[in-house]
């Protein structure tokens, strides 16, 4: 091993070379990099608990006036469909496939777009409409529910939770 000088002299009184320290220099600037990216983390987290919260205020002062009921969670098990839009008017959850598509069926009869989504307990919401807009949504729902026999009076919005 080659030392320079410095090196030599470092060595000698038991300090460390320039190698040693370039080495620490790397370890402090590696700790340094994973504790900004912690607290990048947290307040990515923060703001999206921030964004939810005031999403859900929003939410309930639309829908609860009109009498839509909502949520942001399903107690039969989490959508299994890839990209889901944030507001979902669901007419109903089915556990067959035939109920489900008999449902799909009614809805289209009547003009409709209905969709579907799927959930890891094999359950299946058939839905009204689906956007990113909740005016658009709660639109379409009021219109189907002032039509009568589009959908059911208990249909409700299902909210995406933000990831």
């Amino acid at each position: 091993m080659s030392l320079t000088s410095c090196d030599f002299v470092r060595t000698i009184a038991g300090r460390p070379t320039s190698g040693e320290l370039a080495e620490k220099s790397e370890l402090i600037e590696q700790r340094r990099m994973r504790q900004a990216d912690s607290l990048q983390k947290l307040e990515s987290e923060r703001i999206i608990r921030e964004n939810f919260l005031r999403d859900s205020l929003a939410a309930a002062a639309v829908l609860k006036p009109l009498g839509i009921d909502f949520s942001y969670s399903f107690s039969f098990g989490e959508p299994v469909d890839g990209k889901l839009c944030r507001y979902n008017a669901v007419v109903g959850v089915y556990r067959t496939k035939g109920a489900a598509d008999r449902a799909l069926s009614h809805l289209r009869s009547k003009g409709c777009k209905p969709g579907r989504i799927f959930f890891s307990g094999g359950e299946m919401a058939v839905l009204l409409c689906s956007s990113d807009s909740l005016s658009e949504v709660v639109t379409t729902l009021m219109k189907a529910r002032a039509a009568g026999g589009i959908c059911p009076k208990d249909t409700w919005i299902y909210i995406t939770p933000l990831d």
